[in-house]
């Protein structure tokens, strides 16, 4: 069990490192938009050889929760920006209709 863990946690820290990066990236500057991709090409490379490392190591099934970790993260992430950035939008919206 204590490999399932370390290896869902190993997942979890590169799918934050994998968010705050892109998150610092965006908004791409004009004419520059190639950063924000090659971070996640980079994280998702990274991913593969440590999916690979860790699933010869103790397995297939700890490699499984590796990848279930980043998704996790990465989805955690993604929800917190759309959220944020819907919650501005209502706000601004809600606030024209009602004379605010």
């Amino acid at each position: 069990m204590r490999p399932l863990v370390l290896a869902a946690l190993l997942g979890g820290v590169l799918g934050i490192l994998t968010a705050l990066g892109v998150w610092s990236l965006y908004p791409p500057s004009r004419g520059t938009t190639w950063p924000i991709p090659a971070v996640a090409l980079g994280s998702l490379l990274v991913l593969a050889a440590a999916y690979a490392l860790v699933a010869r190591a103790r397995g297939l099934r700890a490699g499984d929760w590796l990848v279930v970790g980043y998704l996790a993260t990465v989805l955690a992430g993604t929800a917190v920006v759309v959220g944020r950035d819907a919650l501005a939008l209502w706000r601004a919206l809600v606030a024209s209709n009602t004379g605010f």
